[in-house]
């Protein structure tokens, strides 16, 4: 994987006052990491397109307002990203107030067994 550019934003509320933090960095491949072997890296889920790794952090006062998904789904259209074929989020399997916010700004599990440091990854592929 070859880092292509960063990003990063503030989401605010209807008030103006910083209601999350968005951002990540575009790859030219995605693939997950998965701990080290005898070999060397284990390495799974090989995408070739043009991908982003997405991390939303939502000011704890301002939680289950909508203020993640306002943000992931604006990353989406944004259209410096036209080029991103696949966003990915690593999120800790207990975090589950994070997973439904994934899940409802459209992406999707791809494996429910969490990886050796207990995260769960989700794809949203245009």
């Amino acid at each position: 994987m070859t880092v292509l550019r960063s990003y990063g934003w503030v989401a605010y509320d209807a008030s103006g006052r910083p209601a999350a933090y968005i951002g990540g960095d575009v790859y030219d491949r995605w693939v997950t990491y998965r701990g080290e072997g005898p070999d060397g890296p284990l390495l799974s889920g090989g995408d070739a397109r043009v991908s982003m790794a997405l991390i939303c952090l939502v000011d704890p006062a301002r939680r289950r307002q909508g203020h993640g998904r306002a943000a992931i789904t604006t990353v989406l259209a944004h259209p410096g990203l036209r080029d991103v074929r696949a966003f990915y989020c690593g999120i800790d399997a207990g975090n589950h107030p994070s997973r439904r916010c994934a899940t409802s700004a459209g992406f999707e599990l791809l494996d429910p067994t969490p990886d050796f440091e207990d995260i769960v990854y989700y794809r949203y592929a245009r």
